[in-house]
């Protein structure tokens, strides 16, 4: 045992996120600290800024939490910074789910190993403002000389952290994101009718592509029109349903935010994400486990990583037409028995527990030194 480590029968630690916001990063954090608190670990959440949903359903759940009160990503003020370390020193390991200038100190300063994960949030496709070129290059010089050990949740996020950031890249684990399934029955049928129901579930933004979605449903014929369910909002919602009107598209529907996803999805029969480079794509696995079938793009980054078997993958959005064109309610890709086989899959697969057990390890390593 280490000099850090406690007596306890798996090390504890502190996963530290900027705020508790309703987002992926927020939601699989909380799933994982729950899994590992029931894997025998001490587990605390910190925020630098406590606020939203998920900061409060963790401490529902009964875990600790501590709000940091940090006013901004480069904030050093002396009190809130020792505050952090002091708070830090209490677990044998630090997790830092991304990066950001104070907690990055806050975390080496604390002398507990760090352990980062990279979800593949970095800025894609916009210009990148003079402060978030410092924040990437103290990033780089960060993860090079002071992580323990480091993580992705891809083999595509990996490849990017690799590259941007000149890390080795066998010094990056991959762990995929894992779901806290229910024990409910198994996927009940689809609703009855004959058109077929495609879904998306996501924010309405730029990388997720959601013209590509519409822009293939206006290739199909009217009389062949799937109905589309689109779940989500985001900058980009005024646009989209701009080009819904434009287009003519009557069988596409935006349902906004909604609580009830899986019901939803359980409801479709395809779940389609036409995003380009998705660090993982936790939706997909959401939609096998519902036995809806998902479609992703050529270019999808890791989305493709969480496909099973029967999923599959188009390159632009006349091909994705033609795919939509050809797939029936009652179809061998759409019964039951593959709704089932794909249920089966993502439970196998992305258990929230298999992700638990992998960071177990790597804890372990970084501990021991052998990050």
């Amino acid at each position: 045992m280490t000099k850090h480590q406690s007596t306890c029968a798996a090390p504890s630690v502190t996963h530290v996120l900027w705020s508790g916001g309703a987002g992926g990063i927020e939601r699989l954090v909380h799933d994982l600290a729950l899994c590992q608190r029931e894997l025998g670990s001490t587990v605390t959440i910190a925020f630098a800024q406590e606020s939203g949903v998920f900061a409060c359903g963790a401490r529902e759940a009964g875990l600790p939490v501590i709000d940091l009160g940090f006013r901004s990503g480069f904030d050093a003020h002396p009190r809130r910074l020792r505050a952090a370390i002091r708070a830090f020193r209490n677990a044998d390991v630090v997790h830092l789910h991304g990066f950001n200038v104070p907690l990055g100190f806050c975390a080496w300063r604390s002398g507990r190993p760090v352990v980062f994960t990279d979800h593949g949030n970095a800025a894609l496709g916009r210009p990148i403002a003079w402060a978030e070129r410092v924040k990437a290059r103290l990033q780089c010089a960060f993860l090079g000389h002071l992580c323990a050990a480091i993580a992705a949740n891809s083999k595509w996020t990996a490849a990017r952290l690799a590259e941007r950031c000149h890390v080795c890249a066998e010094r990056i684990e991959v762990i995929h994101n894992g779901i806290a399934f229910d024990q409910g029955a198994p996927t009940q049928p689809t609703e009855p009718g004959d058109r077929l129901t495609v879904a998306f579930v996501g924010r309405l933004a730029g990388m997720k592509r959601v013209d590509r979605l519409l822009k293939a449903i206006a290739l199909m014929p009217e009389e062949a029109r799937p109905r589309v369910l689109v779940v989500g909002e985001g900058p980009e919602g005024g646009q989209l349903r701009a080009l819904k009107a434009r287009e003519r598209l009557q069988t596409v529907e935006f349902l906004g935010t909604r609580s009830d996803v899986p019901e939803i999805l359980t409801r479709s029969h395809v779940l389609v994400l036409p995003s380009h480079a998705e660090p993982f794509g936790l939706v997909v696995v959401e939609a096998c486990d519902a036995g809806a079938l998902p479609i992703v793009f050529t270019d999808g980054g890791g989305a493709k990583e969480a496909l099973p078997p029967s999923g599959l993958m188009v390159s632009d959005a006349r091909e994705l037409a033609t795919v939509l064109s050809g797939l029936e309610p009652t179809s061998g890709l759409l019964d039951q028995a593959a709704r089932a086989k794909r249920r089966t899959w993502a439970r196998e697969h992305f258990a929230i527990e298999r992700t638990a057990q992998a960071y177990l390890r790597l804890y372990e390593r970084a501990l021991a030194g052998d990050g």
